[in-house]
């Protein structure tokens, strides 16, 4: 019963580590904040805005409120943004930019869904170093459960 509930309880932790992104255009200012599900600011973390072409025309770090501006001073119809927040902790969005609106200002359409894979270059989710310190994590949380294991049937 205690390995079913520990299977159970184990993917809430995991989501819990997750991080989200929310992008919006407003006056020439892309408005890029981070943060994690508890509400916590992703402080630090870093930005990347590409254009459908997939060129990186813009990369910087968000502050200790989570929140990055962005003079966007070339003429796009959309980005990508994407959040590094380390250890494997990724968010992207595309911010749409439609320059036909009634007032001349800028309408915003902010998607969180993945764009077609042909108009931007893939780029891996995460590195070596995040799936290296996810297996410690694995095998390091097992080795102490089978280290209590072991010390309750008297083999400690």
């Amino acid at each position: 019963m205690r390995r079913f509930l520990l299977l159970v309880a184990f993917p809430l932790v995991i989501f819990a580590h997750r991080v989200d992104l929310y992008a919006e255009f407003n006056n020439g200012t892309l408005e890029v904040f981070g943060y994690f599900p508890d509400g916590t600011p992703a402080k630090g973390a870093d930005v990347k805005v590409f254009t459908p072409d997939g060129e990186l025309i813009y990369e910087g770090k968000t502050d200790q409120g989570g929140w990055l501006k962005i003079p966007l001073t070339r003429k796009v119809e959309r980005v990508k943004v994407v959040l590094y927040a380390g250890l494997g902790h990724k968010a992207q969005t595309t911010v749409v930019i439609n320059p036909s609106a009634a007032n001349g200002a800028n309408q915003i359409k902010n998607t969180q869904s993945e764009p077609p894979r042909e108009n931007f270059q893939s780029q891996p989710p995460f590195g070596w170093k995040e799936i290296f310190c996810g297996l410690g994590w694995i095998f390091g949380i097992f080795g102490i459960l089978n280290f209590f294991y072991g010390f309750k049937r008297g083999k400690g």
